[in-house]
């Protein structure tokens, strides 16, 4: 198919949308489509119909509902049965959120269910299937321009939400129904190839980083001298390695500290000029800023610690424990969730990074499990640690760096294809659901 203008345009009457196709009506959603908001929770009661739940999550990550989905077990009223069942071409959404960009992520049922419930949070929506097709309303849902429309719309502080009087109130663009029925075809067969190319790229990039850390791995456990002779580690897991090398625990060469957040009740010990990291920080490395900084009324205090550049970072607690970055040129802090290793003279800090790096597969085994799994200072003491020389370290570190920004480059040069392809569908999508270009 091609794309081009339609043969006239008017005033959509609407502000936020502007002009639209002249043949196209706009209507309020509720004089269209049956809307319910879901009150359908997750408990199980005696005496109530074994059904399942199509939740939150459900849609939240699926644009399209089908039976291959692992839907959630639960019961339900025979009230709540006959009121929310899933059917072929309804749309669900989110009708709340923890932010106003990221509510209303539509869905399409894509099949017909007889036990299979729209969920709590989430808005039901019925086409009357005689002014609105379904697959239509789904895509009207994600275009830019609803995004903006139902985020002005949702109130809320902490978590926003969507009103069932705001989405019944809220007017459509429609075409007619033909035309509604080749905008979801055809948008359903541009977006697979999208998502194709897409996922294409993605798993070009995760070989690369899996080369990535191949490489790490071989480097930091054997160094750059493939002829050198080599010696058993005593290590499970790591076998062999080069003969002059030792294998020493890190409490023997290496100061273990854990950082502290200062108290949350007094404002001056933030939002000043000390970096201090959290693992949301360990996105960048090396870790050259912080999100949130400290004062250093907070380290005068000893709400919180500076500590020395150079200087490795381990995430130690949590989903992502074993996370590992490391700084250069700054003084920093950090908060509780991270130990710091601070090299000695006979540790080189970024070959310390590459071998923590090489290593955070098998960190966990060393953790205390309770809810959290918690790495503290005394077990982290105890993890082994390769120490070759120190020139051969420092080789060994700068060889890697090299290596290693050439995979960088090459995976953030699929990212920045992967973000365009993602743009490219989002705008593909609001163009053709709003009129500003017709499908051919």
């Amino acid at each position: 198919m091609r794309f081009e203008k339609y043969e006239s345009y008017k005033d959509s009457g609407l502000e936020w949308l502007g002009d639209i196709p002249s043949e196209w009506e706009v209507k309020r959603f509720k004089e269209i489509a049956l809307i319910k908001y879901s009150n359908v929770d997750k408990k199980s009661y005696d005496n109530q119909n074994d059904i399942f739940l199509c939740n939150y999550t459900d849609v939240y990550k699926n644009e399209f509902i089908t039976k291959n989905i692992h839907f959630m077990k639960a019961t339900a009223s025979n009230e709540e049965v006959k009121k929310f069942i899933i059917k072929k071409n309804d749309v669900l959404f989110t009708k709340d959120s923890e932010s106003f960009d990221d509510n209303v992520n539509p869905c399409l049922i894509k099949e017909n269910f007889t036990n299979v419930l729209c969920g709590y949070h989430l808005a039901q929506v019925r086409a009357d299937n005689k002014n609105l097709f379904g697959g239509f309303l789904f895509r009207l849902l994600q275009s830019i321009k609803y995004n903006y429309y139902f985020a002005v719309n949702s109130k809320g502080i902490t978590r926003v939400g969507l009103g069932l009087s705001a989405t019944k109130d809220a007017k459509l663009f429609l075409p007619p129904l033909k035309t509604q029925t080749k905008i979801a075809n055809y948008l359903d067969t541009q977006t697979q190839k999208i998502d194709k190319e897409i996922k294409l790229l993605e798993e070009k990039s995760l070989k690369y980083k899996e080369l990535k850390q191949t490489l790490i791995n071989e480097t930091v456990l054997r160094g750059l001298d493939k002829g050198v002779k080599l010696k058993d580690s005593g290590l499970d897991g790591i076998g062999d390695i080069p003969e002059n090398w030792e294998v020493k625990r890190i409490k023997d060469v290496l100061k273990i500290f854990t950082g502290s957040t200062p108290s949350s009740t007094n404002q001056n010990y933030f939002n000043q000029d000390i970096c201090w990291f959290t693992p949301s920080d360990f996105y960048k490395i090396p870790l050259i800023n912080s999100k949130r900084k400290i004062s250093k009324l907070a380290i005068l205090e000893n709400q919180a610690k500076l500590y020395t550049k150079n200087s490795v970072l381990l995430v130690s607690i949590g989903a992502t424990l074993g996370k590992v970055s490391y700084t250069e040129d700054i003084i920093f802090s950090c908060n509780q969730q991270i130990n710091i290793l601070t090299p000695t003279k006979n540790i080189y800090y970024k070959y310390l990074f590459y071998f923590m790096k090489s290593i955070s597969y098998t960190i966990k085994s060393y953790s205390v499990e309770t809810t959290l799994a918690i790495l503290n200072q005394n077990r982290l003491s105890f993890v082994p640690l390769l120490s070759p020389p120190l020139k051969e370290q420092q080789k060994i570190a700068n060889y890697l760096d090299e290596k290693t920004q050439k995979i960088d480059n090459l995976t953030q040069a699929i990212q920045t294809k992967i973000n365009l392809l993602k743009e490219l569908r989002k705008t593909l999508i609001n163009d053709v659901v709003i009129g500003k270009v017709k499908v051919i």
